[in-house]
C-alpha cells in the first residue's frame, strides 16, 4: 500500500509540473528539477516531505488557477481549506469505522 501511495504522489506532482510546463509557467529545466526532487523526497520516505510536496502542489495549482494574483489566491484558498478539513474528518471517521 505504501508503494502505491508513493507512486500516486509522484504521478500527481508530475501532472502538476506538466500542466505548468504547458501553460508556460515552468521551463523544461525547472519542471525536470521539480520532478526529480519529488522522486528524491518520496524515496527518502519522510512523511513530512510528502506533506510538504502535497502543500506545494496545492499552492502551485491554486496560484496557476488564480492567475498568480494574491487576491484571487486568497479567495480560492478558503474553500480549498474547508474541503481538505472535511476530507480529513471523513477519513478519520471511516478509519475508525473499519478498524
Amino acid at each position: 500500500m505504501k508503494d502505491i501511495l508513493n507512486v500516486a504522489t509522484i504521478i500527481s506532482a508530475t501532472v502538476v509540473c506538466i500542466k505548468l510546463l504547458i501553460w508556460g509557467i515552468f521551463s523544461m529545466k525547472t519542471a525536470l528539477l521539480v520532478m526529480i526532487g519529488v522522486v528524491v523526497f518520496v524515496a527518502i520516505g519522510n512523511p513530512f516531505a510528502k506533506l510538504a510536496l502535497s502543500l506545494i502542489a496545492v499552492y502551485l495549482l491554486l496560484m496557476s488557477q488564480a492567475g498568480f494574483s494574491m487576491e484571487a489566491f486568497s479567495a480560492a484558498l478558503t474553500p480549498i481549506i474547508a474541503l481538505l478539513v472535511m476530507l480529513v474528518g471523513l477519513y478519520i471517521i471511516l478509519r475508525g469505522l473499519f478498524r
